[in-house]
């Protein structure tokens, strides 16, 4: 039996389909859009649609914009944010982008945004202030003791309806009627 095994081999082996050369599988990649970030929000976007969130969160929470051009940042770092994040950031850009950024702690005296985080807060506490100068909101809080705005929402203006009008026939040509005599 263990001629047949070592023939069984052989006759497999003679079967089985030449592996290519890399070069005849290999076809060319189709070109890939560039990706283009222009602004320190599409960096933060990105980071969101290719799910990287614990990046996303830190950009958000813990960077503070100082100067962005196309392949350089410069970013400051909120107290308790990891000193990793311009590494990561640098590595995330690279592999979304397949191209270098270099991304850089700006010096501690340098002006910087607040966090996204930070503008976000300071833009929601404006709405509620806004909104608690309203004197409707004043009067329904005087009317409820101890009732709170919690959250204000702005109402996107409603779309004009559109008005259908008959065509006019003098602006038409005049009538059928009047071309054929």
């Amino acid at each position: 039996g263990g001629g047949g095994g070592g023939g069984g081999g052989a006759l497999a082996r003679a079967f089985q389909a030449p592996r290519p050369e890399p070069e005849t599988v290999a076809s060319a990649p189709e070109p890939a859009r560039p990706v283009v970030l222009r602004r320190f929000e599409d960096v933060v976007a990105m980071a969101g649609e290719r799910r990287d969130i614990r990046l996303k969160g830190a950009l958000e929470r813990d960077v503070r914009l100082v100067s962005f051009e196309e392949g350089r940042i410069e970013i400051a770092l909120a107290d308790g944010a990891s000193r990793s994040i311009p590494t990561d950031l640098a590595r995330a850009l690279r592999d979304w982008t397949d191209r270098q950024w270099f991304v850089s702690l700006s010096a501690e005296d340098a002006p910087a945004a607040p966090t996204i985080f930070e503008e976000r807060r300071r833009r929601d506490e404006e709405r509620r202030h806004g909104a608690s100068e309203h004197p409707l909101v004043q009067a329904v809080l005087k009317s409820f003791p101890g009732a709170q705005i919690v959250d204000v929402r702005e109402r996107l203006p409603e779309p004009e309806p559109e008005v259908l009008t008959a065509p006019d026939p003098d602006e038409a040509g005049g009538a059928p009627e009047e071309d054929q005599a």
